[in-house]
């Protein structure tokens, strides 16, 4: 058991609570006098410091909404100048050791920290997981309200706590206001998050003499009010994160980051964290994109922008080699980086933007009078009017297909000598259907299995190489026999194997309407492009042979 369990402080104030017990160590003579002087001697500077700032402050003009009531200054400034005081009467005390002053000093920490955090205090961790929310202003207000409902606080103890934590609230708002840089939408809304969370809590007085009971609701109302405030303010720090040059907000934050770094602001290993999760995260959207890509569509304007995704994905690998390289002492690579950066990331967004487009395009039907884009199914055009035609005849095709990706998340292999025939077409724009929902289970999985009764009948039943009758040759004709013999049976077992992974393929398509996960419409597609790619290869490789074997045969005849 720790020697501190069941320690109860003195006071609400983690200030007074020190400052009482370095004083009265000293009295005691456990401590040196000349730590507790010092201790007393920055105090004093940061009081006086705070006095001016935070004075002010509450003295500026301010907007109606933010208005501080001249009570509340009065009562800011009357703390401060008693905290002062006695802080000059444990100083007086080192110097004269007038025991009157110790006691001044002791009594008047006491009561100053009984009424209530003080102005300037800090709020810790420890502290805020000593209550029942996750805001630790807000367990202190419970605590010291709990305290005075059952008599061991005065009055004065949660006036000043509930004073302290309202003005803080408009005092932050207060602040937000000025800020001209943030979005406006985002500061204006937090501004008015504050502004009720100091409401809320003003509210507390009235219930006070009620009890607990008439007070416990007003405290849900104020954590909730919390609850609200917490999250307002993630918003606008992340907003404020993430604004920057280019038009992605990952590129904005790392790019933040950076010039934190190169001010000083950040250390090294920070940033160099940091350019890692951004790897990991570029990385991950990048093999998200070249997976929608992996499944074939007739739509050349997709092709284009791939290859458009793929280099500014490039770059983004580029730029963060060289922020690296500028960690590692380049530092005159820094703004070419920031640069790169800045036009990879705009380009990207750029490419989603346009496969967002092809998306939405690629479902609507044009009016043949105004050519007016219309959604596919409507029977007169937004545009004009006009009676539209049957949507597949008006598109000029019966199949669609989308892409689009986030700026977060999931790369088959691209290349391969692909032919795309009539039957895999028809597996493919089957799958297409699937992953936008406009194919119900039973027609995708009856696709599946013609496709698949297609390869057992016309793949693998095929019979196997014949034996070629070498009998009478010898030397290079008979070589020149057994080469194309082991040829034959090489390609055969090629297509054999093929065959069987395109089955395999299939199968994995199959789980899609079982999970409804898309990785395996990805992985299946994949697997099905690349068996295919086996068969064909062989297949033309076994033409190539009988095509060579005729035209010896004809050399020779």
């Amino acid at each position: 058991m720790s020697e501190n369990q069941g320690y109860v402080p003195p006071t609400v104030s983690p200030v007074c609570n020190m400052l009482l017990d370095r004083l009265e160590r000293a009295y005691a003579g456990e401590i040196d006098v000349k730590s507790l002087a010092l201790i007393a001697v920055e105090q004093l500077a940061l009081t006086d410091k705070t006095r001016n700032e935070m004075l002010a402050k509450l003295e500026a003009p301010t907007t109606a909404v933010l208005k501080v009531d001249p009570q509340i200054v009065e009562s800011v400034r009357e703390s401060l100048d008693t905290y002062s005081q006695l802080l000059r009467d444990i100083l007086s005390y080192i110097e004269t050791g007038d025991e009157s002053l110790y006691q001044t000093a002791v009594e008047g920490l006491l009561e100053l920290g009984s009424c209530g955090r003080l102005i300037f205090e800090g709020y810790t961790p420890q502290e805020g997981e000593m209550g029942p929310t996750p805001m630790p202003m807000l367990n202190v207000l419970v605590h010291v309200c709990e305290g005075y409902t059952q008599g061991y606080f005065r009055r004065e103890a949660i006036e000043r706590t509930i004073t302290n934590i309202a003005l803080n609230s408009r005092l932050a708002a207060s602040e937000l206001e000025q800020n001209e840089e943030a979005d406006l939408y985002l500061r204006d809304t937090l501004v008015r998050i504050y502004c009720d969370f100091a409401e809320a809590v003003e509210e507390l007085r009235q219930y006070l003499d009620q009890g607990q009971e008439a007070t416990r609701p007003q405290l849900q109302a104020i954590a909730d009010a919390g609850k609200a405030l917490r999250d307002g303010i993630e918003n606008f720090t992340a907003s404020m994160a993430t604004r920057g040059p280019s038009k992605m907000a990952q590129a904005n934050l790392i790019l933040n980051i950076a010039k934190s770094w190169r001010s000083g602001r950040l250390a090294p290993e920070a940033f160099m964290r940091s350019l890692e999760q951004f790897r990991s995260n570029v990385d991950d959207l990048w093999r998200e994109v070249e997976s929608l890509g992996a499944i074939p569509v007739e739509c050349p304007e997709i092709a284009e922008q791939l290859i458009t995704c793929r280099e500014a994905f490039e770059d983004h690998f580029r730029a963060i080699d060289m922020f690296a390289a500028t960690l590692a002492g380049q530092e005159d690579l820094f703004d070419q980086a920031s640069e790169l950066l800045v036009q990879a990331a705009d380009a990207l967004y750029d490419s989603k933007e346009r496969f967002d487009n092809i998306g939405e395009q690629s479902s609507k039907v044009y009016c043949v009078r105004c050519g007016a884009p219309n959604d596919a199914g409507s029977r007169a055009c937004i545009s004009c009017g006009a009676k539209m035609l049957d949507a597949a005849a008006a598109s000029g095709t019966s199949s669609t297909s989308t892409m689009s990706f986030q700026e977060d998340g999931g790369q088959p292999q691209y290349g391969g000598e692909l032919v795309m025939t009539k039957n895999l077409l028809t597996v493919f724009e089957t799958v297409n259907k699937a992953a936008e929902g406009r194919i119900d289970v039973d027609e995708y999985n009856a696709v599946l299995d013609w496709f698949s009764h297609l390869v057992e009948d016309n793949i693998l039943s095929l019979p196997p190489s014949p034996e070629m009758d070498g009998s009478g040759l010898e030397g290079e004709g008979a070589a020149e026999l057994h080469s194309l013999e082991s040829q034959l049976v090489s390609y055969r077992a090629e297509i054999d194997a093929g065959a069987q992974a395109m089955l395999e393929a299939v199968e994995r398509l199959r789980l899609f309407a079982a999970d409804n996960n898309s990785i395996n419409l990805v992985e299946g597609v994949r697997a099905l492009r690349d068996a295919s790619i086996r068969v064909q290869r062989a297949t033309r490789g076994i033409e190539e042979v009988v095509a060579s074997c005729r035209a010896q045969a004809n050399n020779a005849t």
